[in-house]
């Protein structure tokens, strides 16, 4: 798969190969790779979970669209996973934890009052808190407005990117990428938000 900087030219476009798939749990350099097929049952969770996910959301500036806390309830429930193991809090892959029933997150969702359900143009919604005002970064703007020093110090991130072997696939790649740059504490990105790192990528 293709991950593209938003910067044009050859140093703005890195190409990771994929790996094969992990076990359930364990390291993992490369996000969002095909899930084990052994591991989809469903996923127990409360309203505590999902107010949790939905304040995290706004704290990464990304706009809580249901198949977002749909992802950010199993991180949420990988990071677990991994602190009752005693290994890094990244070392457990989301996509092996439980699927979550979206039914069950809409009834959650619409029974919180501190929440407001907001319909996106006919597909799918997303979620409001109440208490906090929206600050969302549309990850789809192709604005550049980022130094030349962004993009060359980011171009040799993945060119050793490519040679560790990250691998990422499906329509999140470029969420699992970011991600995997923040993990990397890159200078260049300091002070970014997760969602503002999605839009670099």
């Amino acid at each position: 798969v293709q991950v593209r900087l938003r910067r044009g030219g050859a140093a703005s476009a890195a190409a990771f190969t994929r790996q094969q798939p992990r076990s359930c749990v364990g390291e993992m350099p490369a996000l969002g790779m095909s899930r084990p097929s052994g591991c989809r049952n469903t996923m127990r969770f409360a309203v505590r979970d999902v107010l949790k996910a939905v304040k995290s959301l706004y704290d990464d500036e990304i706009l809580p669209a249901e198949h977002v806390i749909l992802r950010r309830l199993r991180e949420q429930r990988a990071r677990e996973s991994a602190l009752a193991r005693n290994v890094q809090v990244d070392a457990v892959d989301p996509l092996t934890m439980a699927q979550v029933d979206p039914r069950r997150l809409r009834n959650l969702c619409g029974d919180v009052r501190k929440l407001r359900i907001v319909v996106e143009n006919g597909h799918g919604y997303s979620v409001r808190l109440l208490d906090r005002p929206d600050c969302f970064v549309d990850i789809s703007d192709d604005a550049d407005v980022y130094p030349p020093e962004l993009w060359t110090e980011l171009a040799g991130q993945f060119a050793v990117a490519q040679g560790a072997g990250w691998a990422f696939s499906g329509g999140s790649a470029r969420y699992w990428c970011a991600r995997a740059l923040v993990a990397q504490s890159l200078p260049c990105l300091q002070g970014f938000s997760l969602g503002r790192v999605c839009q670099v990528v």
